[in-house]
């Protein structure tokens, strides 16, 4: 199995693990070839270490500094399910359809971009809250939940990406509340372009917030 893990490690650097395991059990032609591994993959690993890092530095350079933001009052629609990491996406779309139809049948305009939480993560599924601002108060009926979310304090950043390397933006805002011992609060991403309308994924753009407890 070959896996790796990307963790910020301040000042614009990030350290990378990446490991090959193997597993030959007692066939002993196997165990020799082991031996060979390194010289057969390493150059490979190694091309593909700096395709990464070229990658994390474009990465970077299309982040914006933290700020400190006041949100005001907002009336939210929201729809909360379970699901893995791969289905994320779909989830996603069939969450926002749903909440979408609600708002059209409550003639509830929906008054800005579409946000969402990750609350809860296990390591195999996440729960995942998907909302819409709309212009007035509503308590919702059955899966689709209304609710006022009060004016608060927040961190936010700008990224530009694909969704993949979110977690970069994250981690900057994690630094930022860990430098000023700011207690960080529920967080959340908002999605301001539509990917249907912008195919090039390096051309996203999600605001990433923690609110301040």
């Amino acid at each position: 199995a070959k896996t790796f893990k990307i963790v910020d490690a301040g000042n614009g650097k990030s350290r990378v693990t990446w490991d090959l395991e193997i597993d030959f059990g007692g066939n002993v032609y196997g165990r020799w070839f082991g031996l060979f591994v390194d010289w057969l993959v390493g150059p490979d690993f190694e091309r593909s270490l700096a395709d990464l890092n070229a990658m994390l530095v474009s990465t970077r350079k299309r982040m914006s500094t933290a700020q400190d933001v006041a949100l005001p009052l907002t009336h939210v629609l929201s729809f909360r399910s379970t699901t893995s990491v791969a289905a994320i996406g779909g989830d996603l779309a069939t969450s926002f359809a749903r909440i979408s139809r609600y708002a059209i049948a409550r003639n509830l305009p929906i008054i800005g971009a579409p946000f969402v939480s990750y609350p809860g993560w296990n390591g195999r599924t996440t729960d995942v809250v998907a909302m819409l601002p709309v212009a007035m108060p509503d308590t919702g009926n059955g899966d689709v939940r209304g609710v006022t979310r009060p004016a608060m304090r927040a961190v936010a950043i700008d990224y530009y990406g694909p969704y993949e390397l979110i977690g970069l933006a994250r981690d900057a805002l994690e630094q930022y509340l860990a430098a000023r011992d700011i207690p960080a609060g529920e967080s959340w991403e908002e999605y301001l372009t539509d990917p249907a309308a912008a195919p090039d994924p390096a051309t996203w753009h999600t605001r990433v917030y923690y609110a301040v407890r």
